[in-house]
């Protein structure tokens, strides 16, 4: 065994505890540097984007702020509206009048005194088969959406029948307020990218930043485009008209004789008349071939006794007569 001086044993002591210090302090560091590293967590505020080292170069901090941008969370509860739901109402009609062009003039008009505009509006001549030409409708337009419900009742008013009647609500608040919080994140890490590049003196740090700036300044226009799209159409209902002539939607009758009844009549006796038929192949094929097979399996072992005994009296006869 190695003999020490006494001297020595504090030292390693010391040294020891020392190595063991340091080990630990190196553990906090890290876990504080991999935790400083994770995204935000959902509900916690995303923080501005600062520079870590001050000599650290603007350059290669500015792509950093504009990947922060995007991954920084939405802040749903402040940007929602409260208690207000957006909805984007849109109706499809198809109604039957006595004068299209008459009828869509009438709209307009109502439309337009109730705040409203035309979006499209178009006539359309067809011939009818029996010669005759009449003019179909089509009209699209855009009323307040508390006036949606009134607009599409004034259509109905004008109509002879509705063929057609479908509503319907498009509930985009969830977009919305999406599309506003990312709109929050991208302009904060545009005023960050200038901030950058008002403090930047080498001309291509300058061109870095001013690159990442135009990306996230394009994806700042482009949220706004949508915005400003849902605004629209939720503040204004959209409905689409379809004129029919009632000339159009009549029977053809020919003094009293309506060629659209007998074809009805005519293509209801063919549908039973075949209907009868696949009934007969059915009972043939379910119930009367399987009975005669079985008839069959019966009556064979007696047909087959009966001709041997024939072949036996037919023998025995030709016997006899030629003793």
């Amino acid at each position: 065994m190695m003999w020490k001086p006494s001297w020595a044993r504090p030292c390693v002591r010391r040294v020891g505890w020392f190595l063991m210090g340091m080990l630990l302090a190196a553990m906090v560091a890290g876990c504080a540097m991999r935790k400083a590293a994770l995204p935000p967590m959902e509900g916690q505020e995303a923080l501005a984007v600062e520079p870590a080292d001050k000599a650290m170069p603007l350059a290669a901090s500015a792509p950093a702020v504009a990947r922060q941008a995007e991954v920084m969370p939405a802040d749903v509860s402040a940007a929602a509206p409260s208690g207000e739901r957006l909805v984007i109402k849109t109706a499809d009609l198809a109604v039957v009048v006595e004068d299209p062009p008459s009828a869509q003039d009438q709209v307009i008009a109502w439309a337009e005194a109730h705040g409203g505009y035309v979006v499209n509006s178009s006539l359309t001549e067809r011939t009818l088969p029996s010669g005759k030409r009449v003019l179909y409708g089509h009209l699209s337009f855009r009323v307040p959406a508390d006036q949606f419900l009134p607009a599409v009742e004034q259509v109905v008013s004008l109509a002879v029948r509705v063929e057609r009647k479908d509503l319907q609500g498009q509930d985009v608040t969830d977009e919305y307020v999406d599309l506003e919080a990312r709109l929050r994140n991208l302009q904060a890490a545009e005023a960050e990218l200038r901030r950058l590049m008002e403090q930047a003196t080498d001309t291509e740090q300058v061109l870095d930043i001013y690159r990442e700036l135009m990306q996230v300044r394009e994806q700042i226009e482009v949220l706004q485009g949508r915005m400003r799209y849902l605004k629209e159409s939720v503040a204004y209902a959209l409905v689409e008209v379809e004129f029919i002539p009632v000339a159009a939607d009549e029977p053809i009758s020919v003094a009293g004789w309506e060629p659209q009844g007998v074809a009805r009549d005519a293509l209801r006796a063919l549908v039973r008349a075949v209907q009868g038929l696949v009934n007969l192949l059915i009972w043939l094929v379910l119930f009367v071939l399987p009975y005669l097979l079985l008839l069959a399996l019966v009556a064979a072992p007696f047909v087959l006794l009966a001709r041997w005994l024939w072949r036996r009296l037919r023998r025995a006869k030709t016997a006899d007569e030629r003793q």
